[in-house]
């Protein structure tokens, strides 16, 4: 199946013409097989895509502003679009989205997905009480990092690691594999004893104003 990536590389080769209002169009870029099936999942996800093209050179030329828009927002990898395919056969509307609305999709923040902020899943985090399984799952990646960093490097490990689980979510995939490398190059990690890991779990606790005894995480 032809790529994103084989379509940008048609596109620079088939620059779109001056006179493309003409109506003399002949968009090769955007007839490529992957942005053919791109395109056919978005009229069958809004049925009412026709209200948004008035003709075939109308919808011709809204494939070529299309995918000139994923280009230049750099939602060129496959699994980026698939992230936006899943969101669009989320929505209510029957309406077809703006290019700008796709790309948002294709880069769903956690609340887009129904999931906590990262700075509410960072204080469940800390408090060990996770309200969702994606929050659980980040929890459980950075067990050791909570006890072996200092906050402010434990918070950007948690951070990132919640990001690449919010994208597993998104793209229905397991949530408990292996993230690799998640301590930052420059932490400075230093041994401690399991007591000073619940003295440091317990500070940072008051610090954020939380409460309540620790819940075990498996």
């Amino acid at each position: 199946m032809q790529t994103v990536q084989n379509s940008i590389a048609q596109l620079k080769a088939n620059p779109i013409p001056a006179d493309e209002q003409s109506g003399a169009l002949s968009p090769s870029a955007a007839d490529g097989e992957f942005f053919i099936e791109i395109w056919r999942q978005l009229k069958v996800a809004f049925p009412a895509w026709r209200q948004a093209f008035a003709n075939k050179t109308a919808e011709q030329s809204a494939k070529r502003v299309w995918l000139m828009a994923l280009i230049e927002n750099g939602v060129t990898r496959d699994e980026q679009i698939q992230i936006g395919l899943r969101m669009a056969r989320r929505m209510d509307s029957p309406f077809f989205p703006s290019p700008g609305q796709f790309i948002k999709w294709c880069r769903p923040t956690p609340e887009m997905l129904g999931l906590p902020d990262s700075e509410t899943a960072y204080r469940q985090a800390v408090a060990l009480r996770p309200t969702h399984l994606v929050v659980k799952a980040a929890i459980r990646a950075t067990r050791f990092e909570r006890r072996a960093l200092v906050e402010s490097e434990f918070r950007k490990v948690f951070e990132r690691c919640y990001t690449i689980i919010c994208r597993r979510y998104a793209r229905g995939e397991d949530l408990e594999a292996a993230i690799a490398s998640a301590i930052p190059d420059k932490a400075t990690a230093k041994p401690v004893s399991a007591e000073q890991g619940m003295n440091y779990i317990a500070a940072t606790r008051r610090r954020l104003g939380l409460r309540g005894e620790r819940t075990k995480t498996k």
